[in-house]
């Protein structure tokens, strides 16, 4: 099941953040993205078990996807697509005409997810992502949605 959720779910965000990302965010910074007007979260859940989230900002017709994360143990389930069309929905039925994300030129897993969808890879940032030993390029990637009439 996708939802729409609260900064309520800060922590739980941040503990799954974390199992999914080396350098993951932390409550404080879970609850005050989500305390912005233009935030939305959107979580997969089975019960009440949460396998992954999405979190974007909408400003406008754009809105930027600035996170998204399914936990290792439920990936090549097709829950990512699931999650990520929800949210897509979500977004249309708001007016949205064009999301766009950055992704790690290495992660191939999501790249192929987001192209499964429509994402088009538009730029390259260099050296945008830092690990412990190198940094990464991110590519720049956007979904242009058709025009929804439902918000307007």
């Amino acid at each position: 099941m996708i939802r729409e959720i609260s900064e309520k779910y800060s922590p739980l965000l941040a503990e799954i953040h974390r199992r999914c990302f080396a350098d993951g965010w932390s409550e404080k910074s879970f609850r005050n993205i989500l305390l912005q007007k233009c935030a939305i979260a959107f979580v997969e859940e089975d019960g009440a078990i949460i396998r992954g989230f999405g979190v974007a900002n909408v400003v406008l017709d754009e809105a930027e996807i600035i996170t998204f994360c399914i936990l290792p143990e439920f990936r090549r389930q097709g829950l990512g697509k699931c999650l990520l069309l929800g949210l897509m929905n979500h977004l249309l039925d708001q007016g949205v005409g064009k999301t766009f994300l950055e992704v790690p030129e290495n992660n191939l897993e999501a790249i192929r997810l987001y192209e499964s969808v429509g994402f088009e890879k538009i730029s390259r940032r260099p050296d945008y992502y830092r690990t412990k030993h190198e940094f990464q390029d991110a590519l720049l990637m956007v979904l242009y949605l058709p025009v929804s009439t439902k918000s307007q």
